[in-house]
């Protein structure tokens, strides 16, 4: 299997059954973002499929406009079987444009007053950093996530991952 949605699909029915949320009630649930890359002469072809995970990029084309992709609005697992199907997104980018996924973790790690870093700051970051060698933007978000966090405790997993297509 080779598709994001399919594979998202499959997954879903596998941990309804492996956890037999039906019948013990369970909530567990993933959140999740899947791709794939398709170099297609002088551009890539993305193939994308979210649950409740979007895509964000910066086209080559137009880099200073952060553009984003939205996922399916339901979690793999939490929810009934029946009536989830996750769908693929395709987008087709030049050379040096960057892609972006993330988990929930780093926009919703809170500060000390329990206020969440936040989406608005997170796509300011993106837009002001994208330009950047990648690990000047991981020193950048990372400064970033400790300084709002002012020494609260990391709540939720983080990660952001970043590629030049």
């Amino acid at each position: 299997i080779t598709q994001p949605a399919q594979i998202l699909n499959n997954l879903h029915t596998l941990i309804h059954i492996a956890l037999n949320i039906q019948k013990n009630d369970n909530s567990y649930g993933l959140d999740i973002g899947i791709i794939t890359i398709e170099e297609e002469n002088k551009s890539s072809k993305i193939t994308f499929a979210g649950a409740k995970r979007p895509l964000y990029y910066f086209s080559a084309e137009n880099p200073s406009k952060l553009e984003e992709v939205v996922g399916t609005r339901k979690s793999i697992g939490r929810t009934p079987k029946v009536d989830i199907t996750y769908e693929d997104s395709t987008i087709t980018l030049p050379t040096g444009s960057i892609i972006y996924m993330s988990t929930d973790g780093y926009i919703d790690q809170n500060d000390v007053k329990r206020k969440k870093l936040g989406k608005n700051q997170f796509f300011k970051t993106l837009q002001d950093i994208q330009a950047k060698d990648f690990e000047a933007q991981k020193g950048i978000l990372s400064e970033l996530l400790k300084k709002h966090m002012q020494g609260t405790e990391q709540r939720d997993d983080i990660l952001v991952l970043g590629v030049k297509v």
